[in-house]
């Protein structure tokens, strides 16, 4: 097949050959170029399919899901959120299933596509619920898939394989963290987090199994190697926080990689700061007031807008709900020494309350009411310290009427007052 031209190809071949001899030979040379050609064709449109996904996935990650889910969150309806983030994620998968690429594979990408905007964190709070019954099913299903006889006769390659997976991508991963600029010892744990095999990884060697690309044999092995190295990951990171401890007591960071990121990019050696929930005009004053103490703060706030804008401004804030435990687990408050809701809303306070008191008992909590009736509710459900606005709205009063006659208020008046 060195030749460029079919036909004379073809003559030399015949030659020497009976009639009959000649024309089999040329109708299995023109049935295999037919095949040839169509595979071609078929991988050129395969690549077409894909190459035309991923331009829209880019598009739409620019230009369509972020304004949809900015609408979605203007009208502050929880339910009508989520459904529209399972809808865009089901649409993704659907138009990749139309194009004959994996429906998994688009849900994938719809999944990427969301953790690269604000509302990341707010669609991790509200499928947290999901998370330990989709975990069970999945690592079930994977038990099921397991050939417990495939692994007894090839034990030694499984382990083999399992080695070469987890010390090379380790490698690949602290290579990577440590020039991003993770200091001494965070890369190691990061490798060490990120060594395993993925778990979209079982997706694909689904459908390669399929596809005839792998071995029934093969593909256990994979699976299981899979299945192997993800179960050693809580393991690794326990033994490369010993080996940062002691990479880090042996050599110090060096300026250049001492800057240490978290998720996003933003930094996350956040402690002793105050977190606020709420950033409307109590809020931002709150914030300044703070600033100006050299006190760090990080905001869960509800509104798209203003979370973007304190992002542009390098302020620590998280698109969330301050309820539920994801939101407060990324504004870290076990390392917080206050938390306050600038909103006179009492009941989003008694819901996190319970939740904020498991995580950080000593914490001091900060909230405002209305009105006198909800003072002793708040109270007794652990608020440390409430701001009563109508007593403050006193206070605001009664100074500046005495300020006409240049006098200052007095603490016995607003006890008399209220």
């Amino acid at each position: 097949y060195l030749q460029t031209d079919g036909n004379s190809y073809v003559s030399y071949v015949c030659s020497g050959r009976s009639a009959s001899e000649n024309s089999t030979a040329t109708e299995w040379l023109t049935t295999w170029d037919a095949r040839l050609c169509t595979s071609v064709l078929s991988l050129g449109l395969a690549l077409a399919k894909g190459l035309a996904f991923c331009v829209a996935v880019i598009v739409l990650s620019r230009f369509g899901i972020p304004q949809i889910l900015n609408a979605v969150a203007t009208t502050r309806s929880r339910e009508l959120f989520t459904v529209t983030i399972v809808g865009l994620g089901c649409a993704v998968a659907v138009a990749s299933g139309t194009l004959g690429l994996s429906p998994a594979l688009g849900a994938f990408a719809a999944g990427v596509v969301v953790s690269g905007s604000i509302y990341s964190h707010r669609v991790l709070a509200d499928v947290l619920p999901f998370k330990d019954l989709f975990l069970t099913v999945f690592f079930v299903s994977i038990g099921l898939l397991i050939d417990v006889k495939s692994i007894t006769e090839n034990w030694l390659l499984i382990l083999s394989f399992a080695l070469l997976i987890i010390i090379g991508k380790g490698v690949i991963v602290a290579i990577a963290a440590y020039c991003s600029g993770l200091r001494m010892g965070n890369w190691l744990t990061t490798a060490a987090a990120l060594c395993s095999t993925g778990e979209f990884s079982i997706v694909l060697l689904n459908r390669a199994g399929e596809l005839g690309a792998l071995t029934p044999l093969m593909e256990q092995i994979l699976l299981v190697c899979t299945a192997l190295t993800m179960g050693l990951v809580p393991s690794l990171m326990k033994w490369s926080i010993f080996g940062a401890k002691w990479l880090r007591g042996a050599k110090p960071s060096s300026t250049k990689s001492a800057r240490a990121l978290g998720m996003g990019g933003k930094i996350d050696s956040l402690s002793d700061h105050v977190i606020i929930c709420g950033y409307g005009p109590v809020g931002r004053n709150l914030h300044e007031n703070l600033h100006k103490a050299n006190i760090r703060v990080a905001v869960i706030e509800m509104n798209a807008d203003t979370v973007k804008d304190l992002l542009s401004r390098g302020v620590k804030c998280i698109f969330a709900d301050a309820g539920q435990r994801i939101a407060l687990e990324l504004a870290h408050i076990k390392a917080a020494r206050a938390i306050a809701f600038t909103f006179p809303h009492k009941e989003p306070v008694l819901t996190a309350l319970p939740t904020i008191r498991e995580m950080s008992p000593q914490i001091v909590v900060y909230a405002r009411t209305k009105f006198s009736r909800e003072l002793k509710e708040l109270t007794e459900s652990g608020v440390n310290q409430v701001i009563l606005d109508e007593e403050q709205s006193g206070r605001a009063l009664i100074q500046s009427v005495m300020q006409c006659y240049q006098n200052t208020i007095k603490e016995e008046w607003i006890k008399e007052s209220k």
